[in-house]
């Protein structure tokens, strides 16, 4: 498998913001966002499942990500989700949507990254191959946001193809674009129990830095 890191922080987003997480970020990506905030995702190393799984024993921690680039794009995904649930480790998997995800075992958590207009590559039914009508209730939905067309693009989203979506949806501004009154305002006025936002705890403490 193709892993780029792997490191021990604290989640920064979504409903697990604030707990202690160890991230495998796997290596490439079908897109090329414009605010993309990791594109050194193209740096790997060749690692097998057996040597992910001893990196993880260097800390206590219950809690794991699988974020990329594409996690969806390694073949062996889901070969390491299996052995990491089979451990008793908490999974979560964050993807762009693009891949098909439907093998994955309802106790993985995904997080559906869908992506605006000002990323370059706004989702798009007819190249989606995650069905969001397939996504359960402890799944979730993450909408990053930089401008007044996103919030109008997430919007009609939410009120088109997420209507019966019963999990989480997330807010999240593009870090340095997006005014936050305005994204809690928006927010506010879909009054939507579904709907929260999120900041990026770990750009807050650290700054947008490699492995934190």
């Amino acid at each position: 498998m193709k892993i780029n890191e792997i490191f021990y922080s604290i989640q920064g987003e979504g409903t697990n913001a604030g707990r202690p997480c160890i991230f495998i970020r796997t290596s490439g990506c079908n897109l090329n966002c414009n605010w993309c905030d990791t594109k050194y995702h193209t740096e790997y190393e060749e690692m097998p499942i057996k040597k992910i799984v001893q990196e993880l024993d260097n800390w206590n921690c219950s809690l794991v990500e699988i974020t990329g680039g594409e996690p969806f794009l390694q073949s062996d995904i889901l070969e390491l989700v299996d052995t990491l649930l089979e451990l008793g480790y908490e999974v979560n998997i964050e993807t762009n949507g693009t891949q098909h995800a439907t093998e994955v075992s309802d106790d993985v958590k995904l997080i559906v990254d869908i992506k605006c207009p000002s990323s370059g590559n706004a989702w798009n039914i007819n190249t989606s191959k995650l069905l969001l009508a397939e996504l359960i209730g402890t799944d979730e939905i993450k909408f990053v946001v930089a401008d007044d067309i996103d919030l109008k693009f997430a919007s009609n989203m939410i009120h088109t193809y997420l209507k019966s979506f019963q999990g989480t949806i997330l807010f999240s501004p593009v870090f340095g674009k997006m005014d936050l009154n305005k994204l809690v305002n928006f927010v506010k006025k879909l009054c939507d129990n579904r709907v929260r936002v999120q900041v990026q705890l770990h750009k807050i403490i650290w700054g947008n830095k490699k492995g934190v």
